[in-house]
């Protein structure tokens, strides 16, 4: 993708972007079969599961996916010609009709949509399927759970049903509280009713309120968890590091941007002592801020019998 832009008759993005694709490509020298985050062992996969000796002839389960990113898609796709059978487990009430398209608005639109997608991959390649249903396995030990989603599917007609305590609401005075009661009845439940933390699930229609609540209060009761949502890379220490860099450049290593660079640690010795190189930034800016200077501070500069502290 950078080296279209590369091309770019403007000077300065040229030369932006010629020194960011450096960068990428030296990154992915390093990394290269080293580091492989997700989406690349994806891509991976998809590239080599046709060669693999262990997929051909081998029986796949695939359980706990409502839907498929493409790459996904590309995997599974490929699994049904080289292995002797797949199993896959999709949540749905009933089996979606063929060639009818699932309502968007339904709770099992997306299970519904992997669905109709991979059996039209299945009629593509001429391979046959089967479908077994499960039902009435125990999934509600409560029977109050079990009438809250019948009255989520048809809310008018539902009978009356006589509460059995396995659902109770709460009004909070304020979110803490609100958090904090949750946290107490998770430890109930891991206390004194044998449950482990990996079954409890906390849902909620918008995170962003409760995250720093929920990281402060679990941390207090002790309460491991996992906060699934995405946060932006904008600060991250490397990013930072890369825009000042450039903004050095840009404003002739005006001080605001060196000393932006200096604070992501990344220009320290790898093995030194980042705390005395810490302290050594702090006391070249609290320099830099008394004499007033504004740019070119990376040149040695020696005024009457005051001279700025080195870096070293």
């Amino acid at each position: 993708m950078l080296e279209p832009l590369a091309e770019s008759d403007q000077h300065v993005m040229r030369d932006k972007i010629h020194d960011i694709h450096l960068i990428y490509e030296t990154f992915e020298s390093l990394f290269t079969g080293v580091y492989v985050n997700a989406e690349e062992s994806i891509k991976l996969l998809a590239e080599l599961v046709d060669q693999s000796t262990i997929a051909r002839g081998a029986i796949v389960y695939i359980d706990g996916f409502h839907d498929f990113s493409k790459q996904e898609q590309i995997v599974v796709h490929k699994l049904f010609n080289v292995a002797s059978s797949v199993k896959m487990s999709l949540t749905l009430p009933e089996v979606p009709r063929s060639g009818e398209s699932p309502n968007e608005l339904n709770r099992f639109f997306l299970p519904a949509k992997t669905y109709s997608e991979l059996t039209q991959i299945l009629q593509a390649e001429n391979l046959s399927w089967g479908v077994r249903q499960f039902a009435g396995g125990g999934r509600f030990e409560n029977a109050g759970i079990s009438m809250l989603e019948q009255f989520d599917d048809q809310p008018r007609g539902t009978k009356q049903h006589v509460g059995d305590g396995s659902i109770q609401i709460v009004e909070a005075v304020n979110r803490r509280v609100e958090v904090e009661s949750v946290a107490r009845a998770i430890r109930d439940l891991v206390r004194k009713n044998g449950y482990r933390y990996e079954e409890i699930a906390i849902l909620m229609r918008d995170i962003e309120p409760y995250e720093d609540l929920l990281k402060h209060t679990f941390a207090r009761f002790d309460i491991p968890y996992f906060l699934d949502d995405s946060r932006s890379m904008m600060h991250h220490p490397v990013i930072e590091f890369i825009r000042s860099t450039f903004e050095m450049m840009i404003q002739n290593y005006r001080y605001e941007p060196v000393f932006r660079a200096f604070k992501t640690d990344l220009l320290f010795p790898l093995h030194s002592n980042w705390q005395m190189f810490r302290e050594r930034v702090d006391e070249l800016e609290n320099y830099v801020l008394a004499t007033g200077k504004r740019s070119r501070i990376g040149q040695s500069q020696q005024i009457g019998h005051t001279q700025a502290p080195v870096i070293s």
